[in-house]
C-alpha cells in the first residue's frame, strides 16, 4: 500500500512540475493579434510609420505588398555600403569579373575557419529568415552551437539573462507574446527559432536591456555578445541582425547615422579580436521600386548566389569597399500555389489548400496553422488572409498535424484538423 502511495505522490509531483511552465507562461504572456489587410488599412500609427505597415503584412503572408511598401531610405542604405544610382564603366568593369556560385555551399565551406558569422535582414522580408534557417543544419555540423538573435526581448529583471522569454530553448518553439519579441511573431522566424532548436542550438537575444543605459545599442549589443564567449571561448556563433548591424567598418565623422559611431560588427571586432565573417543579404534582394541595387538585374541565377572572381575574392561592393564580407543573391520569387516558391524549402515543406466549402465562417478571414504539439500561445507556422473567392487559400508547412483557425473580423472563427 505505502509503495503504491509513494507512487502515486511522485507520479503526481511529476505532473505539476510539467505543469508549472504551462501555467507560467499563461500568466505572463498577452498574445497579440494578427491584423486583416482592411485592418492594417485603417491603422493610423502604420500609416504614419510605413515600415509597421509593411511589417504587419508580412505577419499575414502579404510579402508582395510588404515588399512594395518599404525600403530603407536613400542615406541609411548609402550609410551603410549600398551602392546607389548608376554603376560607373570601373564598377561595371569591375562586377563583370566575379561569377555566382551556390550561397549554401559557399558559406558552409567559409564556415569551418571562421567563429563568428552576421547574417543579416530586412525585417519586412521573411524570405531571409527562410534563408538563415537552411543554413542551420550545415553550421551545425561545423561546430556551431550558438544562435544570436537581436530580436528577442531583452530581459527586464536579470541583468545576466540574455532573453526575456527564459524558458524559450526549453520550450523549442517562440510565443505570440511581446514576452518573446516583435519580429519572432511572424511565422518564418517562428520556424527558424523551431528549426534551431531541433537542430541544437542555444537561441539567446543580444539586444541592449534597460541595464546598459550608458553604452550605445550596438556596443550593449557587442557586450551581450561577449558573455557567451566569456563562458565559451571557443564558441562558434551565428549572429542574425537587421540592415546595417553587420558593418564592420566605423562612421564617418559627422555622418548622420541615429547618434551610433559603430555598428556590432565593429565593436565585437575591437571586444573579441575575432574578425566575423560578415553576409549581407538584404541588399541584393529584389525591391519592385525604385531602390532595386544597380547590380541586381546583371545577375543571372535561379538560386541563392554569392559572387566570386577568378582569384576566390568575393565581390561586396565596388572595388576596395569593405564594411562588409559578402552579398548574397536571392531571385526573384516564382508562385507555387499562389505562394513564394522559397516557401517550400525545396520540398521539406508542403502546400495544403482550404477548399472554400471546408469554411463555415464568411470570408475574407485570416488562416492561421498551429502545430497540435504546441500551445495555443505559439507563433503560427504558417497565416494567409484567404479572400472571399478562395483565389488565395493554400497554406505551406512541413508534415505533421495541425489545427487551422480560421478567424474574421466579426469576431467568428471556426477551426479545422489537418493531418499533412
Amino acid at each position: 500500500m505505502r509503495l503504491t502511495q509513494n507512487l502515486s505522490f511522485k507520479l503526481l509531483v511529476s505532473f505539476v512540475c510539467l505543469l508549472v511552465p504551462v501555467l507560467n507562461i499563461s500568466a505572463q504572456i498577452k498574445s497579440q493579434p494578427y491584423l486583416m489587410s482592411a485592418e492594417i488599412e485603417e491603422n493610423e500609427r502604420m500609416n504614419r510609420f510605413i515600415s509597421l505597415k509593411s511589417e504587419a503584412y508580412a505577419l499575414i503572408g502579404e510579402y508582395d505588398k510588404a515588399a512594395a511598401l518599404y525600403s530603407l531610405e536613400y542615406d541609411t542604405r548609402e550609410l551603410a555600403g549600398e551602392k546607389t544610382g548608376e554603376l560607373s564603366a570601373e564598377e561595371l568593369a569591375y562586377f563583370q569579373t566575379f561569377q555566382p556560385k551556390a550561397a549554401i555551399d559557399y558559406i558552409l565551406k567559409r564556415a569551418a575557419r571562421e567563429q563568428i558569422i552576421i547574417i543579416n535582414e530586412a525585417h519586412h522580408r521573411p524570405l531571409h529568415r527562410v534563408f538563415v534557417e537552411t543554413l542551420l543544419p550545415g553550421l551545425h555540423e561545423r561546430g556551431y552551437r550558438y544562435l544570436g538573435l537581436e530580436a528577442l526581448s531583452s530581459n527586464r529583471k536579470d541583468s545576466l539573462a540574455l532573453g526575456n522569454d527564459t524558458l524559450l530553448n526549453e520550450r523549442g518553439y517562440p510565443l505570440n507574446s511581446y514576452l518573446t519579441g516583435i519580429y519572432t511573431r511572424e511565422p518564418q522566424f517562428g520556424n527558424l527559432i523551431r528549426k534551431a532548436s531541433r537542430t541544437g542550438y542555444y537561441v539567446f537575444g543580444y539586444e541592449r536591456s534597460g541595464f546598459q543605459p550608458e553604452l550605445e545599442r550596438d556596443e550593449a549589443e557587442a557586450q551581450n555578445v561577449l558573455k557567451i564567449l566569456e563562458k565559451d571561448p571557443d564558441a562558434k556563433i551565428l549572429l542574425y541582425c537587421g540592415y546595417a548591424h553587420l558593418v564592420e567598418t566605423n562612421i564617418a565623422e559627422g555622418a548622420a547615422n541615429y547618434g551610433k559611431s559603430q555598428w556590432l560588427a565593429g565593436y565585437l571586432k575591437e571586444l573579441t579580436g575575432i574578425d566575423p565573417f560578415t553576409i549581407n543579404q538584404e541588399v541584393l534582394t529584389y525591391r519592385p521600386d525604385s531602390t532595386l541595387s544597380p547590380y541586381y538585374p546583371l545577375i543571372e541565377t535561379n538560386r541563392p548566389a554569392v559572387l566570386l572572381n577568378d582569384e576566390g575574392k568575393l565581390f561586396n561592393g565596388p572595388a576596395g569597399f569593405d564594411k562588409y564580407d559578402a552579398l548574397v543573391y536571392h531571385p526573384n520569387a516564382k508562385p507555387v500555389n499562389g505562394r513564394p516558391d522559397w516557401l517550400y524549402r525545396a520540398g521539406a515543406f508542403r502546400a495544403y489548400t482550404i477548399k472554400k466549402e471546408e469554411a463555415t465562417i464568411a470570408c475574407p478571414c485570416l488562416a492561421e496553422a498551429y502545430s497540435e504539439e504546441e500551445s495555443d500561445l505559439a507563433v503560427p507556422l504558417d497565416i494567409i488572409e484567404i479572400d472571399p473567392d478562395f483565389k488565395q487559400n493554400t497554406l505551406v508547412l512541413p508534415v505533421g498535424k495541425y489545427r487551422i483557425v480560421l478567424k474574421n473580423r466579426a469576431g467568428d472563427q471556426q477551426i479545422l484538423k489537418v493531418d499533412l
